[in-house]
Formats: structure tokens, C-alpha cells, sequence
């Protein structure tokens, strides 16, 4: 068999014809012939195949990489652009309170002609089939509403809410959240978490950008209420159906870290609702609302690291059913059923000050309105900015016998039914 290489063997024969190591002479005669035993023929085209691939391979995986750099560098921008309007949102809302701060409710100008704002029904949807929507809340910064339901999966039974978008109000996900209802629900103020308190006795908080629970805080009692503190966003309060109130810190996942003061009989804590510090009010007080099914009382928080409370009595009439507040001016809504002591159901508008020496806080209602002879549901009202008023505020509330809504702005006391 030829070989390419017999050409150069027999140049160097006739040339110099020295071994290139050992310089010795070498003849033609000492070149020995090797056969190969067989020739097979390879088929090398799934060779180059896998070579193809392997190229192709590398070349979409460079490609994946630019893409997910593109795509890091666009989610950073999203982030510094929402950081942007977060700040512009709080700037908004602290020029808003200066502007609200200047405008006081005055119950003496109820004789001037007041502007009543007129509701009309724009949309309704069924949310439940079989019922069990207990509780509503709204996120304005997520542009989001949240309805406590029952699931409607057979295979996976509980608790969750419905998200609700603000900007079309078509309902889209289910999230499930709780073995057993749950009795209340608070959004946080400035990241997408929800707080939920639960009859399966246990507070969770979850994500509602990715719907899932973040973590579980169990309790050895049912979870009536809860609410975040709005001066401390890692903190929050839940009101437990002995009537005990726990303050929790979302950076100790293990249990509470304080317990408030008992105060009055332990019924169940049907409401919370923190006060956070005003700069319109003329206190600089803060801490929660903590209403049972037979007492009211303003918790005066200390301005120690370690948390201490005061606990100030409110001048309500019980049986309470609900707790609302207006973060702007400080004012805030106590609502109660009927009772031998009052006839009717009632609303009594309050705000803090100091007393005479400057020292103490007290509660001074402003403004009581009373609604129908009975109320067999537990139904929140709800205290609101006036749309078309700054220096109002709105008082939404349920009427059993009017079989309807009761709005009332807090300056007139002028009601609209629905």
C-alpha cells in the first residue's frame, strides 16, 4: 500500500540519510514495510452530527445568557423605577396630609349647605357561589382588592381570597391560604404582603405577587383580628379569641414578641386598628385600637425599644363590631351594636389630644351617628377620605333595616342610602 509519506522517506535517503538523534547512517534497506490486517470503512457522519450539536448548543446557550443578562438588567430597572414611584407616592400622600392638616372637621358648619356625594351601582359579580366571603380589603398601591372565600376545589377544601385588579375589576387567581374561614386580612403598607387571621388558629402572611405563603405563626386560640403597625412595618398585632393580643416581629419567625396588657373581660378581639403618629393631630402618639366584643381601649405606646403600653379606655358604648381609622387626619371610627344601653346601631367618630396638661392622652368623640334597631351580622364600616371634600371624611356603613348601605360624611352627618 502507497503511503504519502514514502516520497519524503526516500528524499532523505538520498540526501543526508542520517538519523536527526543519533546522526548514524541509515539505508534503504533498513526500511520495513508494515501491513494493517483490514480497512474498515467509518461512517463518520454521526460524528460530525454530534459536533453540529454541540455547536448549536453552545451557540443558543451564549444566546440564553445575553438574553438573561438583558433581562437582569431590565428587572433592576423595573426595580429602581418602582423604588421612584414609591417615593413619589409617599411625597404625594405627605403633601396630601399637609394639605389635610389645615382643614379640620368642624361639626358647627353643619348650616351651610353640605355637597353629598351620590353613588350609583357600576358593577356586580358573584364571587361565591355558595356564599362565605367574609372580609375585603384594598391595596391602592397595588391597585389590587382582596375577598376572603371558600375554596371551590373538592381536592384541595380551605380558606383563601380572590384578587381583585382595581383597573378592570374582573377577578382573577384563587389563593389558598387556611384550613378553616378566615376572620380578617390586612395588607402591608408598602410591600405586596397580606396578613390573615384564621379560625384553624394560626396568622399567615403571604406573597400576593407570587401567592404563596411566606410563613405561619400557629397560636394555641382562634385569630380574630389583626393589623400591621404602621410606624414599624416588620411589626404587627393579632387579637386572639380569648381576648390576649400578641405584637409580632416578622424577623422572629419562632412566636410573639410581647404580649399587650389584659384589659377588661376576655371576650374575643373582634377588631384592631392602629393609630400611627400624626403630624396634624396635636399628640405624637402611637399604637393599636384594640376592640372586644365588651370593650374599647386606645393601647399608648411607649417610645422605649422594649414596648410598653398604656392603656386608655375609649368613651364607647359596647357591643363593638368594627374599628376603622383615616391614617391622613388620625380619626377614627368606632361602630357598636344595639344594646339596653343604646337602642340603636352606632357609629361615633373619634380623634386623640392631650388634656389640659399636656401629658395624658384622651379620646374626644366627635360626631355619633345611629343607624337601624338591630344588626344580626357582624359588618364592618368603613371610614373614608370624602371624594369631593378634603375636609370631610366618609362613613360607609351596613343598615339591616334599611336592607342597604348608610353613607354619611363625618362634617354634616347627612346620610345616603344604597
Amino acid at each position: 500500500m502507497w503511503s504519502p509519506v514514502w516520497p519524503c522517506i526516500t528524499k532523505w535517503l538520498k540526501g543526508n540519510a542520517r538519523c536527526p538523534q543519533c546522526n548514524a547512517r541509515a539505508r534503504k534497506s533498513e526500511i520495513r514495510n508494515i501491513y494493517a490486517k483490514a480497512v474498515k470503512v467509518v461512517d463518520s457522519s454521526e460524528r460530525d452530527k454530534a459536533l453540529l450539536e454541540l455547536q448549536l448548543e453552545r451557540d443558543l446557550r451564549k444566546k440564553a445568557e445575553m438574553t438573561a443578562n438583558q433581562e437582569r438588567l431590565k428587572h433592576m430597572m423595573s426595580v429602581q423605577e418602582c423604588e421612584r414611584l414609591k417615593r413619589e407616592l409617599m411625597e404625594a400622600n405627605k403633601l396630601l396630609q399637609e394639605y389635610r392638616c389645615g382643614m379640620k372637621i368642624d361639626v358647627s358648619q353643619s348650616a351651610a349647605k353640605p355637597k353629598v356625594a351620590i353613588f350609583a351601582l357600576e358593577k356586580s359579580m358573584e364571587i361565591a357561589k355558595h356564599g362565605g366571603c367574609r372580609i375585603v380589603d384594598v391595596c391602592d398601591l397595588l391597585g389590587m382588592i382582596l375577598i376572603s372565600q371558600p375554596s371551590i376545589n373538592e381536592l384541595f377544601p380551605g380558606y383563601g381570597f380572590r384578587k381583585i385588579s382595581t383597573l378592570d375589576m374582573k377577578p382573577s387567581e384563587f389563593v389558598l391560604v387556611h384550613q378553616k374561614p378566615i376572620r380578617d386580612m390586612a395588607f402591608h403598607c408598602h410591600d405586596g404582603l397580606v396578613l390573615t387571621a384564621s379560625l384553624d388558629k394560626s396568622v399567615k402572611i403571604t406573597n400576593v405577587l407570587t401567592n404563596s405563603v411566606v410563613h405561619t405563626y400557629p397560636l394555641d386560640s382562634d385569630v380574630w383580628s389583626c393589623a400591621w403597625d404602621l410606624d414599624e412595618p416588620t411589626y404587627f398585632y393579632a387579637g386572639l379569641k380569648t381576648g390576649d393580643v400578641y405584637l409580632f416581629d416578622i424577623r422572629m419567625t419562632s412566636r410573639y414578641v410581647h404580649e399587650l396588657p389584659r384589659y377588661g373581660n376576655r371576650t374575643p378581639v373582634v377588631a384592631l386598628e392602629y393609630i400611627k403618629k400624626s403630624s396634624c393631630s396635636s399628640y405624637s402618639k402611637s399604637g393599636p385600637i384594640v376592640g372586644t366584643l365588651s370593650e374599647c381601649a386606645f393601647f399608648q405606646r411607649s417610645d422605649h425599644q422594649v414596648p410598653d403600653y398604656k392603656v386608655i379606655p375609649l368613651p364607647t358604648v359596647g357591643p363593638y363590631t368594627s374599628l376603622s381609622s383615616e391614617p391622613i387626619s388620625g380619626h377614627f371610627l368606632v361602630s357598636s351594636r344595639p344594646s339596653p344601653k343604646q337602642t340603636r346601631v352606632t357609629h361615633t367618630l373619634c380623634e386623640l389630644s392631650v388634656d389640659q396638661s399636656g401629658a395624658d392622652v384622651v379620646c374626644n368623640p366627635i360626631q355619633t351617628i345611629q343607624g337601624g334597631r338591630s344588626q344580626l351580622q357582624l359588618t364592618r364600616s368603613k371610614l373614608l377620605p370624602h371624594p369631593d371634600d378634603p375636609s370631610s371624611l366618609l362613613v360607609c356603613a351596613g343598615d339591616e333595616e334599611a336592607h342597604g348601605g348608610d353613607d354619611r360624611t363625618g362634617k354634616s352627618g347627612i346620610s345616603g342610602k344604597s
